[in-house]
């Protein structure tokens, strides 16, 4: 059986949409497409919040050259619970700017972020807990985002892992414990 290629796709400069929602009834489930929830080709100002994004076969929510997408948030109903995805979170490409995510639950997957080519201007924060992954927040090829006050442990590879291309990215007041290895910096990256 093929799955399906997202559960849901906002896309071709989709504007103003919000997935989830504060109450029981707002909240979705979705699982077992390849990714959960895909928001790409310059969507923007898109929220998702309060879902369940679980055993998807790539990634739980892809990013994907778009812009000011809100993943989780402040109000206590805010945050999503990512789950048993190969990638809880990937934002990449050059044009996925301005994201955040926002005190989410991202544990049991095998990276729980993956800010990748190009993608720059990210914020991580508000206290996401990103534990019992393999890798726990992983950039490679992105710039200037920045990683601020989230609980990082128990992930069984590295709390943090700075691969090539990762520069001028801010690291800063995020509790990294009971990691593999809490931090992993490659040759030439930049961290601030």
């Amino acid at each position: 059986t093929q799955l399906q290629e997202a559960g849901v796709i906002v896309e071709n400069d989709a504007a103003d949409t919000i997935i989830g929602g504060f109450t029981a009834q707002e909240r979705n489930v979705n699982v077992r497409a390849t990714n959960g929830i895909l928001v790409r080709s310059g969507a923007r100002r898109v929220t998702i919040q309060n879902n369940s994004v679980a055993g998807n076969s790539q990634t739980g929510i892809t990013v994907a050259n778009a812009a000011d997408v809100l993943i989780g948030g402040n109000h206590p109903q805010s945050p999503n619970d990512i789950t048993f995805n190969p990638v809880g979170v990937s934002v990449e490409g050059a044009n996925a700017v301005n994201a955040q995510i926002l005190a989410n639950r991202i544990n049991q997957n095998t990276n729980g972020i993956v800010l990748r080519d190009g993608a720059h201007g990210n914020l991580i924060t508000s206290s996401n807990q990103i534990t019992q992954n393999r890798t726990g927040v992983y950039v490679t090829g992105a710039l200037s985002n920045s990683i601020l006050n989230n609980l990082i442990e128990r992930n069984t590879g590295a709390g943090v892992l700075l691969d090539s291309g990762a520069t001028a990215n801010v690291l800063r007041e995020n509790t990294i414990v009971a990691n593999g290895i809490d931090l992993t910096l490659h040759a030439g990256v930049e961290v601030t």
